[in-house]
């Protein structure tokens, strides 16, 4: 009896029908069942969704992404090497005058504070502020070179351009410095002048240092911090400019002081002379270029 309504249940028909028909663990059926031919295919607007032709689809009018890319200027491919170059120069020098580099951030307290380091480091720091003086002829450089081409002044970005600004900044800088142990033989003031042209090297050696990160920003940044680290660099150039003159007459001798005119000669041929023709010939070339 048992066997006999097993066997005529598996033989029945509508039992197979069934499950052909209705199965809910029947793959195939449960595919047709799910899919949508009538449905018009989309282009998705997921931005992280991958497209398998080769290419992750990107909204046309995305005005985030348009105002990161869009880049107004751009410069030369010997940046990227220089930057490169700079990086490595620090990672050398630093490490080998770290102590020294924390001493010369104490002249910016006052005369009194230079005085010590000038004491503790005129000598063993020779070495140390030529490498420095040499990293902030290029920074300062970069810097006057990038805000050039940010300021249209110049047109095409080459090398040639960066090195005539590195050399005229070179040239500048050692200039003052043999102008300066000049007068201090001729007017026997050797002991003040050298404390003056060691307050320059240190004030050179701390701006080349400022001014490399801005260099970083002018050249890879996006527009609204260009503007800000252009404007920002200006404004430490001229700040660092005005505070070691201050610094250095506080730390000369009595005997400058009281010589109103040497002083005023110093003022004026090596200070006051200089940035004012710099100023003119910027003038005179960012009014040529309009």
């Amino acid at each position: 009896m048992y066997w006999s309504l097993v066997c005529g249940l598996f033989a029945s028909p509508g039992l197979y029908a069934q499950v052909d028909a209705n199965n809910p663990f029947e793959l195939v059926q449960r595919v047709k069942q799910h899919s949508r031919p009538d449905t018009p295919a989309t282009a998705s607007t997921n931005p992280f969704d991958i497209n398998r032709q080769g290419a992750v689809p990107r909204r046309a009018n995305d005005p985030i992404t348009t105002e990161v890319i869009a880049k107004t200027w751009t410069v030369g491919g010997f940046t990227f090497w220089l930057v490169v170059g700079m990086t490595v120069f620090l990672a050398l020098v630093l490490p080998w005058g770290r102590s020294a580099v924390q001493a010369f951030t104490r002249v910016l307290e006052g005369a009194g504070p230079f005085h010590i380091v000038y004491r503790n480091h005129s000598r063993s720091a020779t070495p140390l502020s030529i490498a420095l003086n040499v990293f902030y002829y290029f920074s300062l450089g970069f810097f006057i070179y990038l805000a050039a081409i940010r300021m249209s002044w110049l047109g095409d970005s080459d090398l040639g351009h960066f090195l005539l600004i590195v050399l005229g900044v070179s040239a500048f800088s050692i200039g003052k410095m043999a102008s300066l142990i000049a007068l201090g033989r001729i007017f026997q003031l050797r002991k003040d002048i050298k404390k003056i042209t060691f307050l320059v090297a240190i004030f050179n050696s701390l701006l080349g240092l400022t001014l490399f990160p801005l260099d970083l920003l002018l050249a890879y940044g996006p527009g609204g911090i260009q503007q800000w680290a252009l404007g920002l660099g200006v404004l430490i150039i001229g700040v660092a400019f005005i505070y070691r003159i201050f610094i250095g007459v506080g730390s000369t001798s009595q005997r400058i002081l009281r010589n109103k005119f040497n002083f005023f000669m110093y003022l004026c041929t090596l200070e006051a002379v200089p940035a004012l023709v710099i100023l003119k010939w910027l003038w005179r070339l960012s009014a040529g270029m309009d």
